[in-house]
């Protein structure tokens, strides 16, 4: 293996298990809380985790070019980053099927 290939061997790994880390948080942050932002978050964050995924299996163990691959990371890339700036706008507030139990305050 080439020094470059070991360099995008170790980033895409990296890329994987930092990626995987922070998108798991978000998502135990999403069930815990209920929030639509928080759930797009992880959603985003996971698209551009698997996109890193995808196409490092593509052209490794696929054999597809590695332009080819920049392809896909980059069209997953983009998506994610679509619907992180989409979880910027979403609405915080929790669904109403998971919220919180109000406070009963006697007169």
């Amino acid at each position: 293996m080439r020094p470059q290939e070991l360099l995008i061997v170790a980033s895409k790994t990296a890329t994987l298990l930092c990626g995987g880390l922070v998108t798991s948080l978000a998502y135990r942050a999403s069930k815990r809380t209920g929030s639509p932002a928080l759930r797009a978050l992880a959603f985003g964050l996971g698209l551009v985790t698997v996109g890193a995924l995808v196409a490092g299996a593509l052209h490794r163990l696929v054999g597809m070019s590695l332009r080819t691959g920049v392809a896909v990371q980059s069209t997953f890339s983009a998506l994610g980053y679509v619907v992180l700036a989409y979880s910027l706008y979403a609405r915080s507030e929790p669904d109403s099927d998971t919220s919180v139990v109000e406070r009963r305050t006697d007169p």
